[in-house]
């Protein structure tokens, strides 16, 4: 399996932004096979840093994450939320 997780501080918080970004999320969660998992969620740590929110996301193996990558509606996702972003954080893991 490989996990996912990124994490986002915005600039934009109104609900409408965030509700289009959870229909990419959707999208993305039933298209892209060898996806497992894929949320887009809310922070509620209170030591989140100003990381506000975060998809998280399993797949199948690495190269299920690559295809991933290239997908359009991904693509599509990463140039709505970008411009939005002030600072994001990756985690990439191999879990056996």
């Amino acid at each position: 399996m490989f996990s996912h997780t990124v994490l986002l501080k915005f600039n934009r918080s109104d609900d409408e932004f965030f509700t289009r970004i959870g229909e990419y999320a959707e999208q993305l969660r039933t298209a892209c096979e060898g996806v497992m998992q894929l949320r887009f969620v809310r922070n509620e740590a209170s030591r989140s840093g100003g990381f506000t929110h975060g998809f998280i996301t399993s797949f199948v193996d690495e190269s299920a994450h690559d295809r991933y990558q290239e997908m359009p509606a991904h693509i599509e996702l990463k140039q709505y939320i970008m411009p939005h972003v002030t600072e994001l954080i990756v985690l990439d893991s191999t879990i056996s």
